[in-house]
This record gives C-alpha cells, sequence and structure tokens, in this order.
C-alpha cells in the first residue's frame, strides 16, 4: 500500500473546510447557550474548552498550503494579489457592508455615520474589539505577507525550513507577550487575530511538504500524540494568551491523526458509500465556506441585536437553513460580480500601476 504523505491536506482540502465550516457552526451555538445560561451542558463547556473556535485556525492553516500551490504555479505578484483580494474584497464591499448598514438603521442606537465607518473599515476592531467582520481584515493580512513568508521557507533543507519556522514562531510569540504585557488594551482587542498569524504561517511552512508529496514518518504521528498528551494537561490554564495556539495544536494533532485513519479506512474500501458520502457532503460544504461563514456571523449579529432566541436548537437550525441558501444564492452572484469586474481591475492595473 502506498505510503501516507503530507498530500493528504491537498486531497482532503475541501473536506477540512467543510469541516472547519460546521465546527464554527457548532461553537456559536455553544457560546450562545453559554451567554444565555441556557441549556449550556457538558458537552459544550468540553468543545468550548477543547476546541472552541480553533476550527478557524484549520481555515488559515489550509489556506496557507492553498497559496503554497497557486505560488507555485504562478507566482506573478500582481496576478495573486488581484485573484486573492477581489475573491475577498467583492463579498466585503457588497455583503458585509449591506450588513452594516441595515444595523446602522435598524440597531445602532446613537446613530453615528463616523461609527458605521469606523466599524465597516477596521478601525474600531483596534479602538473597540470590534470584531464582526474581523477575518476579513485577518485574511486579508495573510494574503499581503504570504510571499515574504513563501520566500523565506523557500529552501530545499528540511532543516534549514524547520529552523526558520521554529525561529520564526517564536519571534512572534516573543512580541505577543511584550504586546499582552505592555499594550494591554490593543492587544485584547486584536488578540483574535493576532495569535493565528502562527497558524498560517504554519500552513505556509506545510505547503512545501504537502507539494513535494512528503512521507508521513512515525516520529510525525508520535511528536503528534505527544502533543495532544502535554496539551490537553496544559490548556486547562485560564488567562494565559498561549491557550489559543494550544487549542490549534490540539485540533491540528486530531486533524493529522483523523486524516490518516480515515484514509486509511478508505484505502481498504471500508464503508465506501458511508465515507464517500460523508466526503461529498463536506467538500459541497467547503466549497462554500467563505459565503457560508460571512453570512452566519452576520445572522448571529443581528439576530442578536434583535433579541431573537437564537439559542434555541429549532430556531438556530432554521438561521442555518436560511444561512445555507443565501450563501448558495450569494455564491452565484459573487461569481457573476467577479467575472465581471476582474478583466476591468486588470485593464486598469496593467494601464497605471506597475507591480
Amino acid at each position: 500500500m502506498k505510503k501516507i504523505s503530507y498530500e493528504i491536506l491537498s486531497k482532503y482540502r475541501g473536506f477540512l473546510m467543510g469541516l472547519s465550516t460546521l465546527l464554527i457552526v457548532i461553537f456559536h451555538l455553544g457560546e450562545q447557550r453559554s451567554n444565555h445560561a441556557f441549556g449550556y451542558n457538558r458537552f459544550f463547556e468540553l468543545y468550548c474548552r477543547y476546541i472552541s473556535s480553533s476550527a478557524v485556525d484549520i481555515f488559515l492553516i489550509v489556506s496557507g498550503i492553498g497559496l503554497y500551490f497557486a505560488f507555485k504555479k504562478n507566482n506573478n505578484l500582481k496576478d495573486f494579489y488581484l485573484k486573492r483580494y477581489i475573491k475577498i474584497l467583492v463579498p466585503y464591499i457588497t455583503i458585509c457592508l449591506v450588513a452594516s448598514l441595515f444595523r446602522f438603521f435598524y440597531f445602532d442606537d446613537p446613530k453615528s455615520i463616523l461609527s458605521l465607518i469606523c466599524n465597516y473599515s477596521f478601525i474600531n476592531l483596534f479602538r473597540y474589539g470590534e470584531r464582526w467582520f474581523w477575518y476579513i481584515f485577518a485574511i486579508s493580512f495573510c494574503y499581503l505577507i504570504f510571499p515574504s513568508i513563501y520566500n523565506f521557507f523557500n529552501s530545499d533543507n528540511k532543516e534549514t525550513r524547520l529552523t526558520r519556522f521554529v525561529s520564526l514562531i517564536t519571534f512572534l510569540f516573543i512580541i505577543f507577550e511584550m504586546l499582552s504585557k505592555h499594550c494591554t488594551f490593543i492587544f485584547s482587542n486584536i488578540e483574535i487575530f493576532l495569535l493565528r498569524i502562527p497558524s498560517f504561517i504554519l500552513g505556509v511552512y506545510l505547503g512545501k511538504k504537502v507539494y513535494d508529496k512528503e512521507p508521513i514518518k512515525v516520529r510525525d504521528i508520535i511528536i503528534m500524540l505527544l502533543n495532544l498528551l502535554l496539551v490537553f494537561t496544559v490548556v486547562r490554564s485560564k488567562g494565559s494568551i498561549y491557550k489559543r495556539p494550544l487549542l490549534t495544536i490540539i485540533i491540528m494533532s486530531l486533524m493529522f491523526l483523523g486524516l490518516i485513519i480515515f484514509d486509511y479506512i478508505r484505502k481498504l474500501k471500508l464503508l465506501t458509500k458511508i465515507s464517500d458520502l460523508f466526503v461529498k457532503v463536506l467538500e459541497f460544504v467547503g466549497k462554500y465556506s467563505l459565503e457560508i461563514y460571512l453570512i452566519h456571523v452576520i445572522l448571529i449579529n443581528l439576530a442578536n441585536k434583535a433579541d431573537i432566541e437564537i439559542y434555541r436548537y429549532g430556531v438556530y437550525g432554521i438561521m442555518i437553513l436560511i444561512t445555507f441558501v443565501l450563501a448558495f444564492i450569494y455564491n452565484f452572484i459573487n461569481n457573476k460580480i467577479i467575472n465581471i469586474i476582474t478583466p476591468k481591475i486588470n485593464l486598469f492595473i496593467d494601464k497605471y500601476i506597475k507591480i
């Protein structure tokens, strides 16, 4: 039987995106029930302790791997930035703007145009921790730094890449520690974004392993198991800025081990129909992951503003159904808009901007 390699992360990319989407949906339900002290049971307690919102980190890890492949295929900076920023900014300029205006006119009190602008432009993310669309800012920043991270890891020597990865992550956490101690106010507002940068960097680092189809060794699996044993005990501590990265280690190790076992079962042709259906469903969800995520957080925010009891399973289920329907519709509209404006923006850049 063919050895399992890091290519498994590329093989199940859509699967992981779909799984992450569903995990985030479950996390938000647990958050709602916790906030209303309504049926917050042991399951949600354990889920929020050991998984929490770490599924977003899977998004960033998988995104880093995907960008590595894309940059290998075409490393033209203009093409790279144009394609990525159009894909992320079109939804932000359309659906997120509509949602912001709707909240402004129907729920915000007192109404302030300046506050609306600050919320929509991410200024209030830094000032007050306004996190409605923080993911747009986070992924935009990751797109911006990707070419530099790619070049930093662009070495054929495995030891060199690993040394650079460890050094960079260590440097970042020294910066995070300093910010948390000396710029507490700002750090507390943007830690949701800052502490996820290492996840994206990890994705870029893994990109070459996946691209080269590097075999997963027994040593790697042992390290993942040790990570789980160590981190499960440490993550119980409260108040540490490292809790989110530690949760990422848990979810990343579980993801690796789960994929290895799942792929092995599929290769043995056990539970073939069920596993194939499982993959197809999650890949389908993963295809619309960005739209689902944005519409999901928009509806949650507006529902809370309107005092809708979305912490109830039935109401939350209806909201999820609405989310999926709107995501499918908007994906179609979004693709149409992108296809129309991309050639025009491309022409404008070629004419007036040199990259």
